[in-house]
């Protein structure tokens, strides 16, 4: 998968995604690029929202549009890491 879009993307940029997997530690939410390349990318629960995130289930469901920040691209693992909190 092509990351390259999404190097120079602003951390401190609005983007909106749709959650594709809630998973135990965080949300897998699909993103496109302003070039137009989707990629998915991790919220980890303690970027979901300020304070404790006991079950992540309880912060999204599937299908749901969030509007994520992109902090972080490794290109050598293929990783996305994705914000829902203010900067």
């Amino acid at each position: 998968e092509d990351m390259s879009a999404f190097m120079g993307a602003d951390p401190l940029e609005w983007q909106t995604g749709t959650i594709t997997n809630v998973l135990k530690f965080g949300f897998l939410v699909s993103v496109k690029s302003p070039a137009g390349a989707t990629t998915k990318g991790l919220v980890h629960c303690t970027k979901i929202r300020d304070g404790y995130v006991n079950d992540v289930a309880d912060e999204g469901e599937v299908g749901q549009k969030v509007q994520v920040r992109i902090t972080d691209v490794d290109m050598h693992r293929g990783r996305v890491s994705l914000s829902m909190k203010e900067p």
